[in-house]
């Protein structure tokens, strides 16, 4: 009842204006709900800059992690296969300043935002080809900094190099012949002797093949040379192979991208005694009795090897066929090189072989290669060479049958879409040419 009552208001109440009440009401209603929204939005940004903040760090600790543990070999296992001779490994020293350290992971970061190979990305091309241009911006930048600021230890700047070549390369034709640059670049600096020199002329190799100048045969004789150290040659090839692993993975490559170009160039007699001899040498090469009794170094290693041989293999069965050979030498050797992929892509992931196995299932690799820091990316890359190069000879098997048993080749098409993927798009490893062309052969059959 007290409060009905009019009168004088208590002392202890304050007087307020007419006016300033009504802009209190005001506040409190209408400019709260202002002031709520947009208190609101400010956290909100506030905590979206705050979570990019972190993830940006995350990252640039992660790859700061992974650079400095890769820099630093320690598995024994790793050593003695040269594992760690094979990767192009981004360096991370502790000697290094600040800023080219902060640089280093900066490239890092953008040059693994896309996949090692990315033949069926749906981003569309313009979208891909900005974000390889991004990198090797980036990657120009981080060589200019350490230029301008040499680090202690050379090799740092041609570990840089090779990333910034490798980049260079997937811009087109321009890049191409500034990856050549490159490469000639680290050639130079490596004095054209060794392991990383044979590996270098290997790559340059592929670089000349690439831009059609007849240079590439000599850079390939030269990585054979190196590689093979004092073997006996013969046509141009050793006679035995390397001693080393590295040394054997190098000829082994070599040998391919040689076998490839003399195919693709016409000259079959060449191709062919380059294949012959190429199988021979790697078959040579004392291999264990079972992959369960190697360490996970050993077993890539031979992994490799065989499908460097399948490689070889489908080469010669399609030398063969153009130089009118039997069509049942052709399959033969497509079915040798069809299982040796096979077998690749099974022992990598620890799936039992068997016939009748449907392989779309296969993505992950065994955790003792998935989770070691040097032999992850070779056997990621090894798994997704071996699904390509099992469907396009499964697919190729199916042709040269088609005309004289459909069924047979049909089995064949089912089998090479299983490894590229499904009816209705390709896995990750496949080019959507290559993919298509087996869909329509598989339909074609099976209607």
């Amino acid at each position: 009842m007290l409060l009905l009552r009019r009168g004088p208001r208590p002392h202890n109440f304050p007087v307020i204006s007419r006016r300033f009440a009504s802009t209190l009401r005001l506040s409190g209603v209408r400019v709260g709900k202002v002031q709520l929204l947009v208190g609101a939005s400010a956290v909100g940004l506030l905590a979206i800059g705050t979570g990019i903040l972190l993830t940006d760090r995350a990252t640039h600790h992660y790859a700061q992690d992974l650079l400095k543990r890769r820099a630093t070999v320690v598995d024994p296992d790793v050593l003695q296969w040269e594992w760690n001779a094979d990767n192009d490994e981004w360096p991370m020293d502790d000697e290094l300043s600040g800023n080219i350290k902060n640089a280093i992971r900066e490239a890092w970061i953008l040059s693994h935002r896309l996949p090692d190979s990315s033949p069926s990305l749906e981003s569309g091309e313009n979208v891909v080809d900005a974000m390889y241009q991004q990198s090797e911006t980036a990657l120009r930048s981080l060589i200019s900094l350490v230029e301008a600021h040499p680090p202690p230890n050379p090799s740092t700047l041609v570990a840089l190099l090779i990333q910034h070549a490798e980049a260079l390369g997937k811009l087109g034709q321009n890049g191409l012949v500034q990856s050549k640059d490159c490469y000639e670049r680290i050639w130079e600096m490596q004095g054209g002797v060794g392991i990383q020199a044979a590996r270098t002329a290997y790559k340059l190799g592929n670089i000349f093949g690439r831009l059609g100048q007849k240079d590439a045969l000599n850079w390939w004789t030269r990585s054979l040379q190196l590689a093979g150290g004092n073997a006996p040659f013969k046509d141009g090839v050793p006679i035995t192979p390397p001693s080393t692993p590295a040394a054997q993975r190098i000829v082994a490559l070599t040998l391919v991208s040689l076998s490839a170009h003399y195919a693709t160039t016409n000259q079959l007699k060449a191709a062919r005694k380059i294949e012959l001899s190429g199988l021979e040498i790697l078959r040579s090469i004392e291999t264990p009795q079972s992959l369960a009794s190697t360490t996970p170094a050993q077993s890539l290693h031979y992994l490799t090897l065989l499908q460097r041989s399948a490689i070889l293999s489908s080469h010669l069965a399609e030398v063969s066929y153009a130089q009118r050979r039997p069509p049942s030498e052709s399959l033969q050797h497509l079915e040798n090189a069809a299982h040796s992929s096979e077998r690749v892509a099974f022992a990598l992931v620890g799936t039992p072989i068997r016939d009748e196995m449907t392989p779309s299932t296969i993505e992950s690799l065994l955790p003792q290669y998935a989770d070691n820091d040097h032999l992850q990316l070779p056997a990621r890359r090894l798994l997704g060479e071996a699904q390509r190069s099992a469907a396009l000879s499964w697919n190729l098997m199916g042709r040269l049958t088609e005309k004289m048993d459909s069924a047979l080749a049909l089995s064949y098409y089912t089998r090479a879409l299983s490894w590229a993927g499904n009816l209705n798009a390709p896995s990750s490893t496949m080019m959507r040419e290559e993919w298509s062309d087996i869909q329509k052969n598989y339909q074609r059959l099976s209607r």
